[in-house]
């Protein structure tokens, strides 16, 4: 009697369809990635914003006393002081915005924002009409920081104009990009000037330190009895900015995780270990600064 003939299970109907299932899930453009990458920048600008909350008030001093000292006027650019007081010494008495220091880099961490939020736009599939719109908008950002400045780091200054020249000249995004994969060229081309712009904040970050030290030696000429307080607390700035610019780095990290994944969307072990380590690390770090920047609180004592 010949063999049975044996039919087909469900089981073997359906493994080709599991396979392909499979393969393309791992050839999805990576979101656990992103998602991932996203919270932890997004948790970055936030502390970033808190770093520059507290230093702002020592930057603001050093120009007050600038406009105090005998060569404010040559400060002013239509020479007219009074009072200690003209349009290009304002920072050293406003209250709100920014002073020129603080200012740019909250403008540069904004522009590295922008740019995340184009990139979440173009991995969740949105419109290229509205992704257009975010664009334009990077492309707005990077023009006013090209133009800014009042820096006293001349250094500092040329590096950011610099990054916002080299990240995509305006006259390339408007109306430059008309398609996805031009879009994700785009965004692969990039990547290195946004790694670029957080190293620079990183990098330059003595020159945010630099105006807390001086501040504090001026605040304490005008309040002796908090000496004591105001160089605890200098200290621990100086603690908080360096720890600050180890999130930078772990950002950095997490950008090159979600781009390898890009480049690469079929190796999925190295993919999940990689940022299994990264944003566990990065999570711990924001939550030591968030607290740190808690405990300090802004303004400072004495000012």
């Amino acid at each position: 009697m010949g063999a049975m003939m044996q039919f087909p299970s469900i089981r073997d109907f359906l493994r080709p369809l599991f396979v392909l299932i499979f393969l393309s899930s791992c050839a999805q453009l990576p979101k656990v990635e992103l998602a991932s990458y996203l919270n932890a920048y997004n948790e970055v600008q936030e502390i970033t914003n808190g770093v520059l909350d507290i230093v702002a008030p020592y930057e603001r001093i050093g120009i007050k006393v600038l406009a105090a000292g005998p060569n404010a006027r040559s400060k002013c650019t239509d020479g007219n002081l009074v009072d200690q007081y003209c349009y290009d010494l304002r920072d050293g008495y406003a209250d709100i915005g920014d002073p020129p220091l603080v200012g740019a880099y909250r403008r540069l961490s904004s522009v590295v924002g922008r740019f995340n939020a184009i990139l979440a736009a173009y991995i969740d599939g949105i419109s290229m009409k509205l992704i257009t719109q975010d664009l334009n908008l990077l492309s707005s950002e990077l023009g006013e920081l090209s133009k800014f400045g009042g820096l006293e780091s001349v250094a500092l200054h040329s590096a950011i104009v610099s990054f916002a020249k080299d990240i995509i000249p305006a006259g390339t995004v408007v109306g430059g990009i008309h398609d996805r994969a031009q879009l994700k060229r785009f965004l692969l081309e990039n990547h290195t000037d946004v790694a670029k712009a957080l190293r620079l904040m990183a990098d330059n970050s003595s020159a945010l330190y630099s105006n807390v030290v001086s501040g504090t030696t001026s605040f304490q000429r005008q309040s002796g009895a908090n000496r004591a307080a105001l160089t605890t607390r200098k200290l621990e700035i100086r603690k908080l900015i360096a720890n600050w610019t180890v999130a930078l780095d772990d950002a950095v990290v997490q950008l090159k995780v979600l781009v390898a994944s890009i480049q690469n969307p079929d190796g999925l072990e190295p993919r999940i270990r990689n940022l299994n380590e990264t944003a566990i690390t990065s999570r711990i770090n924001t939550e030591i600064i968030r607290k740190q920047i808690a405990t300090l609180g802004t303004p400072s004592p004495g000012l």
